[in-house]
């Protein structure tokens, strides 16, 4: 262990992000050798705080409009105060993380306050000051900062004071002290002698019990089990004086429940029944009977409650969870716990957000059905569970004795199954041999406290809450208000205009109140609509009609909608405040007030929208936000759906885009109908020859040849991919008769001289030296490549921008390869030709050496991609296999949710047995430079108001040099003449010639279902498809956009051949992009 003094951790909190990251801190600090203790400021100490130099580190959060948390006010007082002495923490080393919003004012004041006072009153700043940002990546943004050069400066500031200092061991935490006894009479005094443990159970002891009085659905159209639903909460504030105090807007923080379903599945691992979790919890010492002070949550209680409430049971263990519970498991399961702790892929596995472990999943994996959790372990140590914050949605002097919010379902899909992480995790050591993956049951995950809101809780139903003060102000002078809200974003705005209503003298302003509000459909997602309309006195529906006039006596002067899916094209709201450029620039320079509510997406485009539309564009804007006349209340990348400002409704993370197969995989446009040219296949006869396309080994090729027309056919039919004739690169060489030795000789010579060291290496060792690896090559050349009729290199020689053109990506050129190697295996399969895929050997095929004997120039970027085997085969029909479903690799991301298909069963026939596959992909793969990995290949799906007659024209034949050829075989009941037809008529149609029509779902999974069907015999299925619909489309463009918006001016020198000038004229670019192709297609 690291010598040195304890490093003191300090944390202000209010929901329990920062205790979470000071514990991690301290975890970490632990692991790298450091003394390290966490403590809270609550009960803030000057003498003690000062009377040390062992450095200290603050992870201090803002609240509110740039407050304390409640735990460090005292502290934060204490070093704000004139009278604290100048020369107070005289040499004490710090370091200062702040937690912040920047959609809010005062971005991380309490952070940036602190750092200033801590050196004011004489401490020494180890590490630079860190500023999180809730609204991008708050987590990334703290690991950045440790990983910055915290540890080194930690390390050299525990080491001199040290050297001045008495070394103290760290107070143990108090779940260590503790126990946990279930049933009997243990004498338990109850929680008027207790105290909370932490800051998340402070809430527990603290949070103020009322009853539930009103549970309503909001939407004309839910569908919860797409994640479609908005409820309308009412709650008793009668009996609480502090709720009862609540200001319109503020922030009401709500205990959830567990799903009860969750529960269950713990009980068989805690070796209990259903039955005992009516039983009572109690808490006791480990070396004494007498009840401890501080606990983690209050007892006594039932088990059903504390599992219920106190428990995150949702979410995978923490590192501290397992590093408690270690030396209270089963030997064997000790030692993979061990490895999840010191091995980082491991552990980023159990962590991953895609695959969702929960508590029960985990330790099922981990001790199977026969081995059992300790209950006093697992309630101790287990995750708290948090309350979650919601913008409150009335007011009290429009609802006196009750408080209004509004809840949207959370939801986002998860991993189908967790078969293939099970399997990756055996393989590292960190499961069992014998584990298993647990079943599940759905992929669409649901929030643990929306999903409680909206299908459990019930009128009468006691709740744990506590109110808090919010930015959100109604502006009290008579200025304009301009509020912006989309979906469960207008909960603030309904608190403002029913105070309005309720206070006359509000409604006697002249300045305009306007509301501009944005959902998908008038008749599904209105929300409040009714309220809505009576509020407003014009009422801006944002078609031609004129506004529907009202009396002028109302709290709102002006409605104006926005509905994203309205036939004829949707708008959203910053289209709707475009549409009044004119008089929003008048409202604010008459000293307006901004609000908005809703996803930071919808944050962004608004704020773009308003840098239009205000004279002095984005720093017009800026300035509006250091005066305090633009307030923002964001959350998440989600639809607008989800109600603010929910800690768990961060939206999904974008997909890891998984490697597409070794040659790219073709992401072709849809294929017209068929009623476009009648004498085409149908769909199901082009599906079902699709399901036949399969590979064949080249072992059990006839050695017969394929005549070269046949060949020949093959080859023709690869310039039909479907790249608008931009580029051409593919080459194909094909080796037949005594050429086929060329290749294979040209093959040995190559690794002939290579050394030890390399053999060492190479394909794991599998070949001693160069004489193992020449028998297996020779064996090879007689079993399967003499067997083939013909060996067709696919090679990609890349476009020269001196013929006039401008060069595209590598990534774009691999997949016209790869769609033109499909075509001929689709061909190939209406002809009864047996084919087959091979990478060959890949020190090989990337040298200079394999090149050349191509003809293709590495300078130039030119590569050769492997080999397509042709020949004949009597038995093809024994390579008939199943693949498995697309809800394994397609997930469908439209307005409000991820929706994925049902599971499909899928099983692989042999010869004798069914072998059920794992139903989900392994985990992201390395990207290779020399995959189409290189760059995310996109596919508009629309519908096309007419589809030229004619095919696409392309060159006569690909580049191809025939060295020999050979002979022929049976045809397929779908013609190849009818087959050739389809692949002719295959292109893409630039999507600005789309309706902008939607294609039902059902029809992409169609096209998504043939993608199992490439033909890989099931060794690798790396394909995953993330679809983009509705408004999810914008998500995809804006992250685009963001990728680029920080770009230097040597990258746009260089980029496109320096197309564009710099960001905005790319952003323009994009824009009208965006605006005439992408958003006309259904789906990306």
């Amino acid at each position: 262990a690291m010598s040195g003094a304890c490093v003191r951790i300090f944390f202000g909190s209010q929901s329990g992000t920062a205790y979470a990251f000071a514990e991690d801190l301290r975890d970490d600090a632990v692991a790298r050798g450091f003394a390290a203790e966490v403590f809270d400021p609550e009960h803030f100490d000057a003498e003690d705080f000062c009377s040390s130099c062992s450095p200290v580190v603050i992870i201090v959060a803002n609240t509110g409009d740039g407050q304390p948390p409640d735990n460090a006010i005292a502290f934060h007082k204490w070093l704000m105060d004139p009278e604290t002495p100048q020369n107070a923490v005289m040499g004490v080393p710090f370091a200062v993380f702040g937690l912040g919003d920047r959609s809010y004012l005062h971005f991380n004041r309490v952070g940036i306050e602190m750092d200033k006072a801590l050196n004011r009153l004489g401490g020494v700043c180890i590490h630079p000051l860190g500023l999180g940002d809730d609204n991008v990546d708050i987590t990334k943004d703290f690991q950045q900062w440790k990983e910055g050069g915290l540890w080194a400066a930690l390390a050299q500031a525990a080491g001199r004071a040290a050297q001045h200092e008495m070394h103290v061991e760290p107070a143990p935490p108090v779940e260590d002290e503790l126990e946990v006894v279930l049933g009997g009479s243990l004498e338990d005094p109850g929680n008027s002698q207790a105290e909370a443990s932490d800051v998340i159970s402070r809430f527990y002891f603290y949070g103020i019990r009322t009853r539930i009085t009103v549970v309503q659905e909001l939407r004309q159209q839910p569908h919860s089990e797409e994640g479609r639903s908005t409820t309308h909460i009412e709650l008793d504030t009668s009996g609480s004086a502090e709720l009862a105090s609540y200001s319109a807007a503020d922030t009401l923080e709500l205990l959830p429940e567990n799903d009860p379903d969750e529960v269950s599945k713990l009980l068989p691992l805690l070796g209990l029944d259903e039955a005992q979790l009516d039983l009572e919890v109690h808490f006791r010492g480990r070396d004494s009977h007498v009840p401890p002070t501080k606990r983690p949550f209050p007892t006594p209680c039932t088990l059903r409650e504390a599992l219920s409430r106190y428990c995150d049971i949702h979410r995978p263990p923490t590192r501290r969870m397992l590093t408690a519970m270690s030396h209270r498991l089963p030997h064997e399961a000790r030692e993979f716990v061990a490895q999840f702790l010191c091995e980082s892929s491991s552990w980023n596995m159990l962590q991953d957000e895609d695959l969702a472990w929960t508590q029960a999943e985990f330790w099922s994996a981990l001790l199977g059905p026969h081995q059992t959790l300790d209950l006093s372990a697992f309630l101790l140590y287990c995750p708290r569970q948090r309350p979650r914050p919601y913008t409150i949605a009335s007011s009290p002097a429009a609802t006196p004795g009750r408080i209004h919010i509004c809840a949207s379902l959370v939801a986002r899909a998860v991993a189908p199954s967790l078969a293939s992480a099970v399997l990756e995790l055996v393989a590292r050591g960190a499961l069992p041999q014998s584990a298993e993956a647990p079943p599940r049951a759905a992929t669409l995950r649901k929030g643990v406290c929306s999903q409680w809101l909206s299908a459990r809780l019930r009128p009468g139903q006691e709740v744990l809450v506590r109110a808090r003060g919010s930015a959100l102000r109604l502006a009290r002078e008579d200025v304009p208000i301009i509020m912006i809200g989309a979906g469960a974003g207008v909960a603030p705005f309904r608190a403002f205009w029913t105070e309005i209503t309720a206070d006359k003298s509000s409604r006697r302003r002249s300045a305009p109140r306007v509301l501009f509000f944005g959902c998908r459909r008038p008749d599904e997602d209105w929300i409040y609509r009714a309220e809505m309309e009576e509020a407003a006195a014009r009422v801006f529906t944002g078609l031609p009609s004129a506004p529907d006039e009202r009396n002028t006596d109302r709290p709102l002067s002006e409605l104006h909608l926005a509905f994203s899916r309205q036939p004829g094209g949707g708008r959203y709201v910053q289209d709707a405040l475009r549409g009044c450029t004119s008089r929003v620039r008048d409202w604010v320079s008459a000293s307006g007030v901004i609000y908005m509510c809703g996803s930071q997406r919808m944050g962004r485009d608004v704020l773009a929208a308003l840098a239009e539309i205000l004279d002095g564009g984005m720093a017009a804007v800026d300035a509006l936000r250091a005066e305090g006349r633009l307030i923002a209340e964001l959350w998440g990348e989600g639809p607008a759906s989800v109600s603010p400002p929910q800690a768990e409704a961060l939206a999904p993370p974008m997909e890891s885009v998984f490697s597409p197969p070794r040659r790219g995989c073709d992401l072709a446009a849809p294929q017209p109908a068929a009623e476009h040219c009648d004498d085409m296949p149908t769909p199901d006869a082009v599906r079902q020859l699709i399901e036949s396309r399969r590979s064949v080994f080249p072992k059990d090729y006839t050695g017969s040849e394929v005549p070269d027309t046949l060949v020949q056919r093959l080859l023709s039919v690869a310039r039909w991919a479907p790249t608008h004739g931009k580029t051409e690169p593919w080459r194909f060489v094909v080796y037949a008769g005594e050429a086929r030795h060329r290749l294979i000789d040209a093959t040995l010579a190559h690794y002939r001289s290579r050394g030890v060291a390399f053999w060492k290496e190479a394909w794991s060792g599998e070949f001693e030296g160069f004489e193992a690896f020449s028998q297996h090559v020779e064996k090879q050349r007689r079993d399967k490549w003499l067997r083939c009729s013909n060996l067709v290199s696919i090679c990609m020689k890349r476009q020269r921008p001196e013929l006039g053109k401008r060069i595209f990506p590598e990534h774009e050129e691999i997949a016209a390869v790869a769609c033109a190697v499909q075509n001929m295996h689709l061909l190939a399969a209406s002809l009864g030709v047996a084919a087959y895929w091979s990478s060959w050997f890949e020190h090989f095929t990337g040298s200079a050496d394999g090149l050349e004997l191509h003809g293709l120039d590495r300078s130039a970027g030119d590569m050769w991609l492997g080999v397509f085997c042709i020949g004949q085969s009597e038995r093809i029909e024994r390579y008939r296999g199943c693949r498995r479903g697309i809800a394994d690799i397609a997930e469908l991301r439209s307005s409000c949710a991820a929706e994925k298909a049902e599971m499909e069963v899928c099983e692989v026939a042999t010869e004798s047995t069914a072998v059920t596959l794992p139903s989900e992909l392994p985990g992201p793969r390395r990207r290779s430079k020399r995959t189409v990995a290189k760059g995310l290949i996109l596919t508009c799906l629309g519908m096309r108001q007419r589809i030229p007659p004619a095919v696409a024209h392309r060159a006569p034949s690909p580049s191809s040099t025939l060295v020999e050829t050979g002979r022929s075989a049976k045809a397929q009941s779908t013609t190849a003449d009818a087959v050739a037809k389809l692949i002719e008529f295959r292109r893409s149609i630039f999507p600005k010639d789309y309706t902008g029509e939607d294609i039902p779902d059902s029809t992409v999974r169609d096209l998504l279902g043939v993608a199992r069907w490439a033909p890989t015999h099931g060794k690798t299925e790396p394909w995953r498809f993330v679809i983009f619909s509705g408004e999810a489309r914008q998500k995809l463009i804006d992250a685009t956009l963001g990728y680029y918006a920080d770009r230097s001016q040597e990258f746009w020198r260089e980029a496109w051949g320096g197309e564009f000038v710099g960001f905005p004229a790319f952003e323009a670019h994009v824009e009208r992009q965006r605006k005439e192709k992408w958003l006309r297609g259904s789906h990306l």
